[in-house]
This record gives C-alpha cells, sequence and structure tokens, in this order.
C-alpha cells in the first residue's frame, strides 16, 4: 500500500477546492522551483560532460525487449498489431523508446480543457499549447544529453538517474537538489492532470452526460467540487493499491485511446456536421447590447443569445471565461455588428 502517495493526492485536492486562484499559485510556485532546477542540471552539467560517452551516438541494434514499460512482461500492442520484435538499441530501439517519451508528453491536453477559464482561448490556448511543448521538447533534449555526457546510458540508474549522475561523480548536494526539483514536478503534474480531469467531468455533467448533481459549484469558494472531490478520492485509491508498474501501462494505453477517440470525432464531424462552429462563442462572436451577452446568428438566421457565466464569479479572481451557455431564440434583439 502506498500511503503517501493517497495523501498527496488528497491534499492537492483540497488545494483544487479552494480555488482556482490558489491552485495556480501553487502551482506556478513549484512549477518555478522545478523549472529552475532542471536549468541548473543543463548549466552545472555541462562542465562535467565527457563526449566519448556519446560515441556511438546510436548504439547498433541490440536484443529484443519484451514491452516498452515492463521488465519481462508481455508483448506491447505495437507487437501485437505488427508482429515485429522492439530492439533495444538502433533505429527500431528509436522507435520503441517513442512508445516510453510518449508517456512523458501526457498533460499537454490540459490547457484545452483549461479553456472556459481563458481570458482569450483563442489567442491563448495555441500560444499555451504550442509553447510549451516546444519548450518542453528543447528541455528533454538537453537534460538527455547532458545526463548521459556525464555518466554512459548503460550505467544510469533507472530510479533516479539525474540524481544518480551527480552522485556517481561525487556532488552529493547537486543530487539532493535535483532530487527536490523531481519531487516538485511529480506534484505539479498530479495537480494539472486532476484538474483537467475534473474539469472535463464538469463539462459533461453540464451536458447531462454524467449526473447532474456534479454540475454543482461550491458555495463559498465556486469551484466544482464535487466532481473534484470524486476525482481526488478515486486518484488516491488507485494511487494507494495499484502497481505503479502497471499503472503506467493502463495511463499509456488509455491516454493514447482517447488521443485516437479524440481525432476520430473530428474528422467524423467534419464531414457530419461542416458548419458546425470551431471557435467558443466569446472568442469569435460579437458581444451583444448587454453585459453577458454575445449575439450569433443561428444558420436559419434567427439571432442567439448566449450566456457567458464568467470565472470571476467562481472563484473571485475577476478573469473571465466561458462556463456556461444556453441558446434562446431572441428574434426582437437586433444583430450585434
Amino acid at each position: 500500500m502506498n500511503l503517501p502517495a493517497a495523501v498527496i493526492a488528497l491534499l492537492l485536492t483540497v488545494i483544487l477546492v479552494i480555488g482556482i486562484r490558489l491552485s495556480s499559485g501553487f502551482n506556478l510556485t513549484v512549477t518555478a522551483i522545478k523549472l529552475a532546477v532542471v536549468l541548473f542540471f543543463i548549466g552545472f552539467g555541462i562542465f562535467f560532460v565527457n563526449t566519448a560517452n556519446w560515441s556511438p551516438f546510436v548504439p547498433s541494434a541490440g536484443s529484443a525487449v519484451a514491452s516498452v514499460s515492463t521488465e519481462g512482461g508481455g508483448p506491447s500492442l505495437l507487437q501485437y498489431l505488427t508482429g515485429i520484435e522492439q530492439q533495444a538499441f538502433g533505429f527500431a530501439g528509436i522507435i520503441t523508446a517513442a512508445a516510453i517519451v510518449f508517456f512523458a508528453y501526457i498533460g499537454f491536453d490540459v490547457v484545452a480543457t483549461t479553456s472556459e477559464e481563458a481570458r482569450n482561448p483563442r489567442r491563448d490556448l495555441p500560444i499555451g499549447i504550442l509553447g510549451s511543448l516546444a519548450i518542453c521538447t528543447i528541455l528533454y533534449i538537453l537534460v538527455s544529453q547532458i545526463m548521459t555526457g556525464i555518466v554512459p546510458y548503460n550505467e544510469l540508474d533507472p530510479e533516479a538517474p539525474m540524481a544518480s549522475v551527480f552522485a556517481d561523480i561525487g556532488l552529493g548536494w547537486a543530487a539532493g537538489l535535483v532530487s527536490i526539483g523531481a519531487i516538485c514536478g511529480l506534484t505539479s503534474v498530479i495537480m494539472i492532470l486532476m484538474l483537467g480531469q475534473s474539469r472535463v467531468a464538469f463539462a459533461m455533467s453540464r451536458d447531462n452526460l454524467l449526473p447532474r448533481y456534479f454540475a454543482r459549484a461550491h458555495p463559498r469558494f465556486r469551484t466544482p467540487y464535487r466532481i473534484t472531490i470524486l476525482t481526488g478520492v478515486v486518484v488516491a485509491i488507485i494511487a494507494a493499491f495499484v502497481d505503479l508498474t502497471r499503472l503506467a501501462e493502463l495511463v499509456n494505453i488509455g491516454t493514447l485511446f482517447a488521443f485516437c477517440l479524440v481525432s476520430i470525432g473530428v474528422i467524423v464531424l467534419r464531414r457530419t456536421q461542416p458548419d458546425l462552429p470551431t471557435r467558443l462563442p466569446h472568442a469569435a462572436g460579437s458581444r451583444g447590447p448587454h453585459p453577458g451577452d454575445t449575439v450569433l446568428p443561428l444558420p436559419d438566421g434567427e439571432p442567439a443569445r448566449w450566456d457567458v457565466v464568467a470565472v470571476r464569479d467562481m472563484d473571485g479572481s475577476g478573469s473571465r471565461g466561458l462556463l456556461r451557455v444556453q441558446q434562446e431564440p431572441q428574434p426582437s434583439r437586433p444583430y450585434a455588428k
């Protein structure tokens, strides 16, 4: 039983329930610490790099591996579909490693799930998703290069590689600092993924895809507390009782399936409903004559009134976002230009 993991999940649930301002501030703090440690690792570790460790840069193909996420486990989905053996090195090894790196890229979609709390989602979402993706990719490459430059790849400790490279060269204080950054990084990832999950479930409950019981905001904190608490409890139970290796496999295949499902859904909607709006109403439409109104033309030319509930009504932060949309025909109200 992994009791510390369950306690951390429950504590982060409390932070998410209290409000988006507190959770944003907490996430900003731990993310700043994490990035500072990563930059320290790159800037300080570069002085201990031995370029001979990079030769050969792509080792020749080695023995086959049974699974990309478990040692001695069953065949992966790629092996089931193609029948090929996954290699440890060579070009085939690069493809095998890509399946593992995919796990590291889980979380960028959370930017889209929080679009309702953005001031200008039409501008902010592409910047947030593509910008964070580019920054993290560059950092991943630099960290891996520095790490394998200090210690040969076959001598790295798989349990804590970043910290172990400094410990191997006698810099225990640097290894401790890197370990603190790793803890902050894991904490921020847990909270952000729980935030995204609760917001997705909250939107689904508003659309009656889940019980309407969960589409309620806290009377004081104005956050979707019911679905957030449920998410936190489920995460805590799974973290406490499910083996971490098996859980990583479930997260990998679950996220890949979700991404594929969404991509297929977009293609289907493009063909079945080509006129469906693709932008958020408050980002693309015109403001109506009354505060909080956006007037958009319906397909038949009839104007529609979109009720916009601001996020400042949810947590008092003053930021605006589309939380609920109700369409009401307003034939007497003129079109907004």
